[in-house]
């Protein structure tokens, strides 16, 4: 849609005006678009193709990033997404073929999570790889002087940039030395997708009455300075975004979890953890309960315990953690000898609490969410128990016997399933 300026104003503001058009339009050429670009790095772990936002800062960037592309849409009716471009890179310690895949799984992901913040499920994009990564990767060599033997290092990557495929040759050089130094300080920046969003303002074209304004010039004399600051701001729409009301998305994982360990030893558990958004830290509880002899009267594990745990997932380390717990638990247990214990009177649980370790892995290739957990605890607590005969209906030997004891209190191989980017209580 054209909108026709006409100038019939008159006089030094009818001239001023005139000055500022033909600054801003470079004497009546018409403004039709102005497009804003804007890019975003985005950084994977090793060999997974999962937008983990707590990793290297991906969260905090890619809010930054969709709060500028969000500000100007809502800021210009006209707005559009003309394009999406991802130029990607990964690490050299992978075949060609398995980065293919590792490519396009992570483009994948990457643009389901944008098209959850954005709509842009109709943009077109593009996607540039660069599954040969030594040129990148002897630049940063060349710039960090405490690569180990690295004049020998920005030898052999010099050749591989050559055509030589010899990457063993630089595996193993120096008894592979500089490998693992670089695969801990440079490999990381190689695995990593920038992603630019194109965005086209479209503005109304201006059309100037010709005849008008040089008639106008001709009535008007003009004077030999203008004062900038008399000159009226035009206004482009441009020059600055609305502000909007953006809210941070809160996105949770949720693991549902089951030790395989207690199963086993006819103890039913579940267990549920979830992770804070945008953070390492987790919150973990489990439950435990189990009211069966072991096939024997005289041989029985029953309990029921809940656990409170945070946990610590260590960024640098996908899959492991440490964490503190606290918890308490009623017990009764009898193991084919002498006696049975049982907490006093049945209503004194023991209360306490420790420390824990723990790993997780997801081996599962069709089923990512699904993955395994090992983690071990040891803790310290307060009881206060009875000791019975080891018979059916046995008596009680004695009560009320108070201890401190330092014991085993979490061991686990467990099963879980992750649900990702839980939102108000539904998955995304």
């Amino acid at each position: 849609m054209k909108e026709k300026l006409s100038i019939i104003l008159r006089g030094g503001v009818r001239l001023r005006l005139l000055i500022v058009i033909v600054l801003l339009l470079g004497g009546g050429v018409a403004l039709k678009s102005q497009s804003y670009t804007d890019t975003l790095s985005v950084y994977f772990r090793q060999g997974k193709s999962t937008f983990d936002r707590s990793y290297r800062g991906n969260g905090e960037r890619s809010e930054s990033f969709v709060r500028y592309i969000h500000d100007v849409l809502v800021g210009h009716e006209d707005a559009t997404v003309k394009g999406i471009r991802f130029e990607v890179s990964c690490s050299p310690e992978g075949s060609r073929e398995v980065n293919e895949r590792l490519v396009a799984a992570r483009a994948e992901s990457i643009m389901k999570w944008m098209q959850g913040q954005l709509p842009l499920e109709r943009v077109p994009y593009e996607i540039n790889t660069t599954l040969d990564p030594w040129t990148d990767l002897l630049s940063m060599v060349e710039s960090d002087e405490n690569v180990p033997y690295r004049e020998e290092v920005i030898g052999v990557i010099g050749g591989l940039i050559d055509g030589r495929s010899q990457k063993s040759e630089l595996e193993t050089l120096r008894g592979g030395e500089p490998w693992r130094y670089m695969l801990s300080r440079h490999f990381p920046s190689l695995r990593r997708f920038e992603m630019s969003v194109e965005v086209e303002v479209h503005l109304p074209e201006l059309e100037i009455d010709e005849e008008a304004l040089r008639a106008d010039c001709e009535r008007t004399q003009l004077p030999m300075t203008v004062p900038l600051e008399s000159f009226p701001r035009y206004d482009t729409g441009l020059a600055s975004v609305s502000p909007m009301k953006y809210k941070t998305p809160k996105d949770i994982s949720l693991y549902v979890k089951t030790n395989g360990v207690a199963l086993g030893m006819l103890v039913g558990n579940v267990c549920v953890e979830v992770r804070l958004p945008d953070s390492p830290w987790s919150i973990n509880v489990p439950v435990y309960y189990s009211g069966l002899d072991w096939f024997r009267v005289t041989t029985k594990f029953r309990m029921a315990s809940f656990l409170l745990e945070v946990r610590y997932n260590f960024p640098g380390v996908e899959g492991l953690y440490a964490g503190v717990h606290g918890g308490l638990a009623w017990y009764n247990f009898a193991f084919s000898g002498d006696w049975r214990i049982q907490d006093a009177g049945g209503n004194s649980p023991a209360l306490g609490g420790g420390l824990s370790v723990g790993y997780r892995i997801t081996p599962f290739k069709r089923v990512p969410a699904l993955g395994v957990e090992f983690n071990a605890g040891l803790g310290v607590y307060s009881l206060k128990y009875d000791k019975f005969y080891n018979e059916p209906n046995g008596p009680a030997a004695e009560k009320g016997i108070e201890a401190v004891k330092c014991i085993p209190d979490a061991l686990g191989i467990s099963l879980y399933y992750r649900f990702d980017n839980v939102k108000g209580g539904t998955r995304r």
